[in-house]
């Protein structure tokens, strides 16, 4: 999904001609990392513990 998302907005952002792309950024630096972090609080939160 997030894949989708940044590859969308490169587009876009090449289209429009936009030379600030901005919410690229923050989907990139911000959103991905968040969205790994809680993946592995989730797999973790999910696994019994031996």
């Amino acid at each position: 999904g997030m894949l989708f998302l940044i590859i969308l907005q490169s587009v876009m952002t090449i289209l429009s001609g936009d030379s600030n792309p901005l919410f690229l950024y923050i989907i990139i630096y911000l959103i991905v990392p968040f969205g790994s972090v809680m993946f592995v609080i989730l797999i973790s939160s999910m696994t019994p513990e031996v």
